[in-house]
């Protein structure tokens, strides 16, 4: 019996799709993975310029604002993106119908659809374990076995925001590489709290503000009250929102609860709330 582990259909999906962009680098080449995680409650086209902005950054095109000097360019640059499960949304969302962790995946592809470097894995389940951590290190297994003559390294992108609020930058390293997109209103506390630290520009990268300032959570207010989204939304995630209801996403009152649909797949969840239920659509 052979001992050679039969890929999976999802690592034959990511091997295809990376192979036009890694085949052709020379051995020895630098390979950025910019590892996105989130909870894309629904992605927006600030998350994914963000991302946009990140490979330029590491590919030497745009500049920096915590270093003058220049920092490591990378001969090619990959995105991965990682949702947050379905446990997460409801933990961090509890009042909130929300848009289950395989639409969401699917929407991210959506959006991420005209970049060929832009890749969203498919979470290995919807609890705490395994987690996006699982799902990303598994993909790197898979991408470093494939081209094993190539060198690569993993850059965790996050909000100014959400680097602020968590202190990231306190666990910055060789092993942890943390590039910031600066978010307006906190791009200069995060340069303010971290300018006596001693960071290496291989470690702990800022760049400028996005121009477009959108969080999900001004996304879903608008949906609710009918406003126009076209301009914060990919159009192919604005008709799937729109399509299922998401439109009319609402607040549930604390006596609804969040339970599995019958067939407890992780896309058909229901909001049941007395006697009615809403399945596969948010209304």
């Amino acid at each position: 019996m052979s001992s050679i582990k039969e890929k999976t259909q999802e690592e034959n999906t990511l091997l295809a799709f990376l192979a036009p962009r890694l085949n052709q680098l020379a051995p020895g080449s630098t390979v950025a993975v910019i590892s996105f995680k989130g909870s894309f409650f629904p992605v927006h086209v600030e998350h994914v310029q963000s991302v946009v902005r990140a490979r330029n950054i590491l590919c030497g095109t745009e500049a920096i604002v915590n270093f003058s000097e220049p920092t490591v360019v990378y001969n090619e640059c990959l995105a991965l993106f990682q949702v947050n499960a379905d446990g997460w949304i409801h933990r961090k969302f509890p009042a909130e119908a929300y848009i289950s962790r395989s639409d969401r995946e699917e929407l991210t592809r959506m959006a991420t659809s005209e970049y060929r470097w832009m890749h969203t894995l498919c979470r290995k389940g919807d609890g705490f374990e395994p987690n996006t951590s699982d799902t990303l290190l598994d993909a790197l297994a898979t991408i470093e076995f494939a081209w094993s003559s190539l060198n690569f390294d993993v850059w965790h992108l996050n909000g100014a925001d959400d680097v602020l609020k968590y202190k990231k930058w306190e666990k910055a390293g060789v092993s942890n590489r943390l590039i910031t997109i600066g978010r307006k209103g906190f791009t200069d506390q995060v340069i303010r709290a971290t300018t006596h630290l001693t960071f290496s520009p291989q470690h702990f990268l800022i760049g400028v503000e996005c121009k477009l300032a959108v969080s999900s959570n001004e996304v879903r207010r608008r949906l609710r009250h009918d406003q126009d989204c076209t301009k914060f939304l990919h159009p192919a995630v604005l008709d799937w929102c729109l399509a299922n209801g998401v439109d009319k996403l609402r607040v549930i009152s604390q006596n609804t609860a969040l339970v599995p649909s019958r067939d407890l797949s992780p896309s058909c969840m229901s909001v049941v709330n007395g006697s009615s239920s809403t399945k596969n659509k948010i209304s």
